[in-house]
């Protein structure tokens, strides 16, 4: 402590030595009222500062460096968390299901397209979509009649294969996306 207070009196006494040279040097006598003022300040601030500190040994500094300790360890545990949650399969189905809606809602609105579940298995999310506009209609025991509601269009039949796996395709691409994952980490279904 007498140490540290020795050593402050001796960078004190350097630096108003070093100050009483510069004041010499100044080139108009104008300015020498403005280089006084600004090194007293400069000479309080160097003893005031270790003073202030005095006893509270920088616990400012060290709860700063505390906290950012704790936000470090809190980020990689979540981290963790997530990466076991994602392997094990053990993520709440239902707030997988909200998460998922707040997050593609405005995009499965424009593709017309409903949720129905979302499942993560190995690694792999599973998106179970559906047609919103679309209405199963039963007319006899052998017909069944898919109609749109917007259009009143009729189609009988299975839909274009190609064509459907490409729609998949594109969706799985685009809600990827839009949910920061890899498009091989998604999957998409579609109700039947």
């Amino acid at each position: 402590m007498a140490g540290d207070f020795l050593n402050l009196l001796k960078q004190t006494c350097i630096f108003m030595l070093a100050g009483q040279m510069i004041l010499h040097f100044v080139p108009a006598s104008q300015y020498e009222k403005y280089v006084k003022l600004m090194l007293g300040l400069m000479v309080l601030s160097q003893i005031a500062v270790p003073i202030l500190s005095f006893g509270k040994e920088d616990k400012i500094a060290w709860f700063q460096q505390q906290v950012a300790v704790y936000e470090q360890e809190l980020e990689s545990l979540s981290r963790q968390m997530g990466e076991l949650a994602w392997q094990e399969g053990e993520i709440d189905s239902q707030a997988l299901l909200l998460e998922t809606e707040k997050k593609l809602g405005d995009t499965l609105e424009s593709e017309n397209l409903s949720l129905v579940s979302v499942s993560a298995h190995e690694g792999k999310l599973t998106l179970v979509l559906k047609e919103k506009n679309a209405a199963i209609r039963i007319d006899s025991v052998d017909t069944i009649q898919i109609e749109k509601e917007d259009g009143g269009q009729t189609q009988e039949g299975q839909e274009d294969a190609e064509g459907m796996e490409k729609r998949k395709e594109d969706l799985t691409k685009l809600l990827a996306e839009k949910l920061s994952l890899d498009p091989s980490a998604v999957e998409v279904t579609f109700e039947s």
